[in-house]
């Protein structure tokens, strides 16, 4: 089992302080969440203050954005780690992509499910396993020319982890996958009985086993910086967000092979 936690960022440019001391308390792993700033760039910043630490996004919002886009931020985010980033994403609610990213929400998990295809289609492309031909049904990418592919990566293509609440959301974790952010209102009723199932589903689908897959158990956690009471805060959102609330959140890596959920 592995220990992480989120990075919650009122200023950014607190990324050159806050994710040096979480590697120097001793967490495996620090995420950014898609919240008041973007996810990506404070990364980037941690990755050059940093030497260990694991690197990743739980979640940025994979419909505000397309395949080769979220392609290029994780390949050169693989780079500038050193090998240390996971790309995760996540759907949001209807809501916030519509009103707030002026983007398309349509079949989401058969588009999430095609996101994730869409960028190993590219990443394979510029690993140099063949030319780049994805034909999907919301996302098509059938050129690549020298000027813009960057090569292989020295580091190979990052992880790409997907979030979910529901059956169907998780078995396209399970089926496409290489891991698995549980939400952090889950139960460890609801995990066991609802959310490994239909994980279970989706590597049956695929031809893989639990091996093949992380797991990431979210737990909502109030810390503070003394012995002081912490004042009560209002969440910074509704139960139907996937947005985080400005609280640290570790996250449990499963280890490989099992059905626990440890936190």
């Amino acid at each position: 089992m592995k220990v992480y936690t989120t990075a919650p960022l009122e200023d950014p440019r607190q990324a050159r302080t806050l994710y040096r001391d979480l590697e120097a308390i001793g967490y495996d792993g620090a995420f950014s969440f898609e919240a008041k700033h973007d996810p990506f760039l404070t990364l980037a910043v941690a990755a050059e203050h940093t030497e260990r630490i694991r690197l990743g996004t739980a979640v940025a919002i994979a419909f505000a954005r397309n395949p080769m886009n979220l392609a290029n931020l994780g390949y050169d985010l693989q780079s500038i780690s050193g090998g240390r980033f996971v790309l995760g994403l996540g759907t949001q609610v209807r809501p916030h992509i519509e009103k707030r990213f002026s983007s398309v929400w349509s079949k989401p998990a058969r588009r999430m499910r095609e996101i994730v295809l869409a960028i190993r289609a590219i990443w394979d492309c510029w690993e140099g396993r063949g030319a780049l031909d994805f034909r999907g049904e919301f996302y098509r990418h059938t050129i690549m020319i020298p000027a813009f592919d960057p090569g292989p990566n020295p580091y190979g293509p990052p992880p790409i982890f997907a979030g979910g609440f529901g059956p169907r959301m998780t078995e396209v974790a399970g089926e496409v996958a290489d891991g698995f952010i549980a939400h952090p209102f889950s139960t460890r009723e609801s995990l066991l009985k609802n959310t490994l199932p239909a994980l279970e589903r989706g590597l049956q689908k695929a031809g893989r086993s639990r091996a093949d897959i992380e797991v990431m158990a979210a737990t909502l956690v109030v810390t503070a910086d003394s012995s002081s009471r912490p004042r009560r805060r209002r969440p910074a959102s509704s139960s139907r967000s996937t947005a985080r609330p400005p609280l640290m959140v570790p996250l449990s890596r499963v280890t490989a092979g099992t059905t626990s959920i440890s936190s």
